[in-house]
């Protein structure tokens, strides 16, 4: 039963998400991420 919702949830996010879109969406959140970083040690009070 686990292995069939695990097997529809996987075509259901394929529907939505393509690997290059997924690449796309880490890619955004990885510099996202550094900027907050970035900035929070430059402007540390």
């Amino acid at each position: 039963m686990a292995a069939l919702a695990y097997n529809l949830g996987k075509r259901e996010i394929n529907h939505y998400f393509s690997v290059r879109s997924a690449k796309v969406l880490a890619l955004v959140a990885v510099l996202l991420l550094a900027a907050c970083h970035l900035a929070s040690r430059r402007y540390r009070a």
